[in-house]
């Protein structure tokens, strides 16, 4: 090989080296500068996930906030992306919010600052913010109320009952949504739930089952089960006639029914608490003259019961 080849072939290994040794410099400038702490003013859209209630659980800022980030260059450059393309999401309590109109809220950018320091958003290395309050308009969407209805299955133990209705925390809910999916809905459902050979009382939650394109005012609801030990007794007694007018007499055929009731363990009824009657008034509407036979409890005491015949029949004599 000729001088003046391996001349070329040097200089052309000592320029590639000279090339890479530059560019390995240069990375390790760069590696060592983007790591430092640094300070930059970034430019947010705000969006908050609030619950107030009757309106959007999202709105976005009408204003952006100018932040102080103290972070490293890498941060700084990556949230500078993000400050450009994206939103800051926050989930706020709707108490920092300050109502002032309908629809439109102010939101302090000290309580801000609380918020995002009490946050796991230590990603975005804000520590200030620059800017003044900031503005949402969170719409008020087309909503409803409507009954909560319990899919439940309770058995008990021997001579347990419940002692009352169930009752819910609320009873009833609003849902949000578009007017065509609102009226579909007329009552929303729980989530089955059960309790077995229950003899004493229960107090529990469940979740609601949820119904596309509409959210509801909350997803859970409470319930208390009143339960209570019972004795069942039997009585025959006399059908009564209620609001009869004078100089008028009905017939009740049979004139006798049979009660059977369940009360408290601890508690007693005398005669004279029981009334079983068949009102006038429902026998001038009755289109064949039978009337339902009604029981009036003066203890209040009675949980459940039976009357039999439910139905009787009756004759107007004038």
């Amino acid at each position: 090989m000729s001088e003046e080849k391996l001349n070329k072939k040097f200089l052309t290994k000592g320029r590639v080296s000279f090339v890479l040794s530059l560019l390995l410099a240069l990375s390790v400038w760069f590696l060592h500068n983007m790591s430092q702490s640094y300070s930059a003013n970034l430019n947010y859209n705000v969006r908050i996930n609030t619950t107030i209630q009757g309106h959007d659980i999202s709105a976005l800022s009408e204003n952006k906030i100018v932040a102080k980030s103290y972070a490293t260059g890498f941060y700084i450059l990556k949230q500078r992306r993000k400050s450009e393309n994206g939103e800051l999401l926050i989930n706020l309590n709707s108490k920092y919010l300050h109502k002032k109109e309908q629809g439109v809220y102010a939101l302090a950018t000290s309580d801000l600052e609380y918020v995002i320091s009490q946050s796991d958003m230590d990603d975005y290395g804000i520590r200030d913010i620059l800017s003044d309050t900031l503005i949402f308009n969170i719409n008020i969407p087309s909503h409803k109320r409507v009954p909560i209805i319990l899919n439940s299955t309770l058995t008990f133990k021997s001579q347990y009952m419940l002692s009352s209705e169930i009752s819910t925390n609320p009873d009833s809910i609003i849902v949000y949504g578009d007017d065509r999916y609102l009226q579909e809905i007329n009552s929303v459902s729980t989530r089955h739930f059960k309790h077995n050979s229950l003899s004493e009382g229960v107090v529990g939650s469940v979740k609601l089952v949820e119904i596309p394109n509409v959210r509801f005012s909350q997803d859970e609801i409470y319930y208390d089960i009143e339960v209570e030990r019972y004795v069942e007794r039997s009585r025959e007694i006399t059908i009564d006639v209620i609001n009869l007018p004078a100089g008028k007499e009905l017939h009740v055929l049979p004139s006798i029914a049979s009660l059977t009731y369940r009360i408290p363990f601890d508690r007693k009824i005398s005669d004279n608490d029981l009334q079983l009657f068949v009102d006038y008034q429902d026998f001038i509407l009755s289109s064949n003259k039978q009337v339902l036979v009604q029981l009036r409890d003066l203890s209040s005491a009675i949980i459940s019961f039976d009357i039999y015949p439910k139905v009787v029949e009756c004759i107007l004599i004038d």
